[in-house]
């Protein structure tokens, strides 16, 4: 287990009387050492840690640095070292030092937010996501391991769109089963647009709506291929505005237009394999989201 020894750097903040305290630990399985990969600066003239501390502090996207008291010198890098880091070389009297378990930045998570909080003496991070968005990891929180860093968080995935761009493609960020709905509201422009409902790499639904009045819908799986054609004024005749609900069974799914059901399509595939949206062609968007 590494040993460490800790380092306090206090900065005067020139906007308030408070001061902002930064704790570094001190790996002496890192002791005399150094490496070269992300190295900001080499500074010189530096008199002790604590002053090669504060030039870490004060330099845009400094995560740690190397210090050499009998040479004075100050290593800055933009990132954090694991003893077992094959950049590593040898470089008698040098010492390390990087910030235990170091404040997050907010857009560590997309679509989400951290805070560090302590817990039963652990230093715990935990991610809250966006109202648009849920978590799609293993665990919400994380302790800082013994090394001081913190284990890779899990991402916060979009469930809502406004306005999104098409060509649409995203992944549906949570495991599909019977009663997932997808919901969209959206404008027919041009002669046709296409949604599909992919899982892996087959296509659970496609439909294909076509400004002469046409529906096609069908599925392409590894197995085979089927479509139906319908005529409905539901997209076109003329081009319009149409608020869609996409229902999800175990066995069908089920679209329909404003209050009316449009069509339903038994599907070849196992619900929970259901793992994409796409939308193609002359539609726009103007807000999409995805219940499970």
């Amino acid at each position: 287990m590494a040993v460490y020894v800790f380092l306090l750097v206090y900065i005067a903040m020139a906007c308030c009387n408070a001061c902002l305290k930064v704790e570094f630990k001190v790996d002496k399985f890192m002791g005399d050492k150094t490496s070269n990969t992300d190295l900001q600066f080499t500074l010189s003239g530096i008199s002790t840690d604590n002053e090669c501390g504060i030039k870490c502090m004060e330099t845009k996207g400094c995560m740690s640095f190397f210090y050499n008291e009998a040479e004075g010198s100050c290593r800055l890098h933009s990132t954090m070292f694991k003893s077992s880091e094959s950049s590593l070389v040898a470089a008698p009297g040098f010492t390390y030092r990087k910030p235990f378990c170091p404040p997050l930045a907010n857009d560590v998570i997309p679509n989400g937010k951290t805070g560090v909080f302590s817990e039963g003496g652990f230093l715990v991070a935990r991610t809250v996501c966006e109202s648009d968005a849920i978590f799609v990891g293993k665990a919400d929180s994380v302790k800082c391991d013994a090394d001081g860093f913190w284990p890779e968080m899990g991402p916060c995935a979009l469930t809502r769109w406004s306005k999104p761009t098409v060509p649409f493609n995203e992944s549906i960020p949570f495991t599909t089963k019977s009663g997932t709905v997808i919901e969209f509201v959206g404008r027919s422009f041009g002669k046709e647009f296409q949604m599909e409902i992919g899982a892996g790499s087959e296509i659970a639904l496609y439909m294909k709506a076509s400004e002469d009045g046409n529906l096609e819908r069908g599925y392409k799986t590894n197995v085979k291929n089927e479509h139906t054609i319908i005529s409905t004024a539901a997209f076109y005749k003329p081009a319009k505005d149409f608020k869609c609900s996409l229902k999800i069974s175990s066995a069908e799914f089920t679209l329909s237009v404003g209050d009316d059901e449009v069509f339903t399509e038994s599907h070849e595939v196992e619900v929970e394999h259901i793992d994409q949206l796409r939308f193609m062609g002359g539609i726009e968007l103007k807000e999409l989201r995805m219940n499970q």
